[in-house]
């Protein structure tokens, strides 16, 4: 799918398809036990249009790693939800 949106899609494609096989499949041939991160994914996804999300004011990370609300005009977006079927579709 992303590879059918221009130059810049095919392109983008082409170069995932390029690390994926290069660096993800040989460390995971038979081993799906692992969870694997995808914000990359889900960046790509947003962008496209295929998450839910909602603004929220945006948290002040404290010294110790956890958030706290504070006041502020600034806002975070959170995905809530991917349109997995479309993200994952064209994956091999």
């Amino acid at each position: 799918m992303l590879e059918q949106r221009g130059a810049i899609g095919s392109w983008l494609w082409e170069e995932y398809q390029a690390w994926y096989f290069r660096v993800v499949k040989p460390l995971r041939v038979n081993d799906f036990s692992k969870t694997w991160v995808i914000w990359d994914d889900i960046a790509l996804a947003y962008v496209l249009g295929m998450t839910n999300q909602h603004n929220s004011p945006r948290p002040r990370m404290r010294d110790d790693m956890k958030f706290e609300n504070v006041q502020t005009d600034r806002e975070v977006t959170w995905i809530t939800d991917v349109d997995e079927e479309s993200v994952m579709g064209g994956l091999p």
